[in-house]
């Protein structure tokens, strides 16, 4: 039989963590078809970089269907750094976010049984030190 080695990265995927901001990292983004293959998905991976629950992962999976995942989407965009058009918008692109902290807020939402991490705000780090 094959052997596995499980990070602890791995281990920790999926750990529902306590609802509030986070300071984090983009590990990666990227765009991938959803399901029903009619929009993309912008898929972003975070790691957790201090606290008691620092290197958690969270992923996720923001639609360019639903306006809720593209204004996430937008707000981690200008967390980052992306300036906001003269009109409001945001314009760039995501895989270039990689690397980038900032602090998300975090809280728990039940899916398919299981309490899992989802990603509601997010905000720049010099705000977060100034709130």
């Amino acid at each position: 039989m094959p052997r596995i080695k499980i990070t602890r990265e791995d281990m920790m995927m999926g750990k529902a963590i306590p609802p509030t901001w986070y300071t984090v990292k983009i590990k990666a983004c990227s765009a991938e078809n959803n399901k029903a293959g009619d929009a993309l998905n912008y898929v972003t991976d975070f790691i957790v970089t201090q606290g008691e629950h620092k290197e958690t992962p969270i992923r996720v999976w923001l639609s360019e269907k639903q306006g809720p995942g593209l204004r996430l989407l937008g707000s981690i965009g200008k967390a980052c750094g992306v300036r906001e058009g003269a009109d409001g918008s945001v314009d760039f692109e995501p895989e270039k976010l990689v690397g980038r902290e900032l602090e998300v807020y975090v809280t728990n939402e039940l899916y398919n049984g299981d309490m899992t991490n989802k990603v509601k705000d997010a905000r720049p780090l010099a705000k977060a030190a100034a709130a």
